[in-house]
């Protein structure tokens, strides 16, 4: 009887030291938070296999981010880019890039909370002009709010067009940056 029982209490401690390693193995040392938002940008088409390079040329070995891409049919190159060990929006940014003619980086970091003293940025980097010019959005008030629209100001009138393109690309950036953490079931604001 007592080793029947011994040989049951060896056998549920097998099975919870298995169960225990697999929860680490599959976790691979990300949060919860990252995966969920892997997980829904692969579902919506972005294949997250990449490995981020640095703008000096360096690859992230160590793996210490989820680097998810996608282009679509009009030659719009998306990147994500998910810190694994990613807890809150602010470890989670978008770079839309259109034909090598403009790029802009959308991030949580500082964009979608409270930043008290500083106006928050985002800037379009316009490369098809002669001049490279750099268009610069800023929030309303301290942070943006999430559904913000962003408008040209009156004083750039001497290019309001390109200004007004890169709003309404700015925008739908933003539109789409939000939509990942409601697909995601992840909260955008701290």
């Amino acid at each position: 009887m007592k080793k029947k029982k011994l040989i049951a209490i060896i056998g549920v401690l097998i099975v919870v030291v298995v169960a225990v390693v697999i929860v680490i193995v599959v976790n691979s040392g990300s949060t919860r938070y990252a995966r969920k938002m892997k997980n829904y940008l692969e579902k919506i088409g972005y294949d997250c296999d990449g490995i981020l390079q640095s703008w000096d040329g360096s690859l992230d070995t160590e793996r210490k981010f989820f680097y998810c891409q996608m282009t679509n049919h009009d030659g719009i190159f998306k990147e994500v880019l998910i810190k694994r060990k990613a807890d809150a929006s602010d470890d989670i940014s978008y770079t839309q890039t259109v034909n090598d003619s403009y790029w802009f980086t959308i991030s949580g970091d500082n964009y979608y909370e409270e930043c008290p003293g500083s106006f928050e940025q985002i800037h379009f980097f316009n490369t098809d002009e002669e001049d490279d010019r750099v268009i610069t959005f800023r929030s309303s008030g301290e942070d943006f709010d999430i559904g913000e629209q962003l408008y040209c100001d009156e004083e750039k009138n001497s290019y309001d067009k390109t200004c007004e393109k890169a709003a309404r690309a700015v925008n739908s950036g933003m539109r789409e940056f939000e939509s990942f953490f409601v697909g995601a079931g992840l909260k955008l604001e701290e």
